[in-house]
């Protein structure tokens, strides 16, 4: 269970120019969904057949973004609606009837970005535009992320500078220092390899996605949220 919770927290913390001659997108809807989910280990890999089909769903415009991940077939729900003009967020976390709603105030992501760098330690990024694939009709190259507390962890992604966007699809990854949106990622951790793929990418935005329904949700704080999590343990394998 030990393995299948790391697993689960490493897919919810994935709840963010031109180098051709294609339009700068500053407001769209973006869909990924896990390709890829590889363990050597034979009970891990039994694990991953749940997680396969996954998706995240984001949605943003100059001044607000929503990220929308569905896990282990709709058994697990996570929505994070971002708003960019004040900074502050909520997440809603709904998985197998249990509803939170956890509001997040600029202060509150601050102490966040504050705890992940703690977490990874110094970040270095390095650019290989040699590297290139086409993602979803986009031109991408590679960046390679290191971190000095990431011993064992690789992460990677194809970026394309086609594209602007406030989401953050890559958690705890300071968006700022990349000159791109990730169209791809790749986490390795050793026990593991997920990869995450942008399969659709349109240049539209319906509004009203944005107006996200919480009737029905608890409302708490993340280290609330986060206990709560603890005490389901043998429930949902966190």
């Amino acid at each position: 269970m030990k393995k299948i919770s790391f697993l689960l927290i490493a897919l919810s913390l994935s709840l963010t120019l031109s180098i051709s001659a294609q339009t700068v997108m500053n407001q769209g809807y973006i869909k990924f969904e896990i390709t890829d989910l590889i363990s050597e280990d034979e009970q891990m890999a039994a694990m991953l057949g749940m997680m396969k089909g996954s998706t995240n769903e984001v949605y943003f415009t100059k001044e607000k973004s929503l990220s929308v991940m569905n896990m282990m077939g709709g058994m697990m729900k996570m929505t994070m609606l971002a708003n960019m003009t004040d900074n502050t967020s909520m997440m809603l976390f709904d998985a197998m009837g249990q509803k939170y709603k956890i509001p997040m105030s600029a202060e509150d992501k601050k102490a966040n970005i504050e705890k992940s760098n703690q977490a990874m330690g110094n970040l270095e990024f390095v650019f290989d535009k040699e590297d290139v694939k086409m993602i979803a009709g986009r031109k991408c190259y590679k960046v390679t992320i290191k971190g000095s507390n990431m011993e064992g962890v690789e992460m990677s992604a194809y970026i394309t500078e086609s594209i602007k966007a406030g989401a953050e699809v890559m958690q705890g990854i300071d968006a700022s220092k990349m000159p791109g949106f990730p169209l791809e990622y790749i986490v390795n951790n050793g026990q593991f390899s997920m990869v995450f793929t942008a399969l659709e990418v349109k240049d539209s935005v319906d509004l009203s996605v944005f107006d996200v329904n919480t009737k029905g949700f608890k409302e708490m704080t993340m280290e609330e949220f986060q206990s709560a999590m603890g005490q389901m343990g043998g429930g949902m394998g966190f």
